[in-house]
């Protein structure tokens, strides 16, 4: 089975949205890259703010989602992780238990920022899944959250265009 990553960004979120997928190939590793970021128009802190990609050819194949948070700033310049130690993240597509790949977690600071990533596997077909579906809700370590329509329409688009051979351009 070809794994895909699927990323999904945990941020503080306002109400807008802006899909964003994009399918590229480099040109000196012929690797393939699609992916899909949900861009904010403000800080959305503590809210999970998902992700997908599919890395095709070259030496790192794979797929599936990443999760971005960014903790709530407190009164402090310090920041403390949330999900250090997390290794599942649990989905509900319509309402069915859906089980997806192993989970990375990764963190990275920026002047005073800081931000957690979660990578979790998963495959083309499970993509196309989470795309095909009417709502999608996922849990990390106890905290819960869903797929915009945005989220989802971008997962069947991410899946679709990784069954192409030819990467897709507007």
């Amino acid at each position: 089975m070809k794994l895909t990553s699927l990323a999904l960004a945990l941020v503080i979120s306002s109400t807008a949205y802006a899909q964003t997928v994009t399918d590229e190939v480099d040109r000196f590793t012929g690797q393939r890259k699609i992916e899909y970021t949900n861009r904010q128009d403000k800080p959305a802190f503590g809210k999970p703010i998902p992700g997908f990609f599919i890395y095709q050819g070259g030496s790192t194949p794979n797929s599936g989602g990443r999760f971005m948070i960014s903790p709530v700033p407190g009164r402090y310049a310090v920041q403390s992780p949330q999900f250090v130690g997390c290794r599942s993240v649990d989905w509900l597509v319509d309402g069915a238990p859906t089980k997806l790949g192993m989970v990375v977690h990764d963190l990275k600071r920026f002047d005073r920022v800081l931000v957690e990533f979660l990578t979790q596997e998963a495959s083309i077909e499970q993509l196309a899944t989470i795309g095909s579906a009417r709502h999608v809700e996922f849990r990390i370590c106890g905290k819960e959250g869903e797929l915009s329509r945005e989220d989802i329409d971008a997962a069947r688009e991410i899946a679709a265009r990784a069954m192409r051979t030819e990467p897709h351009t507007e």
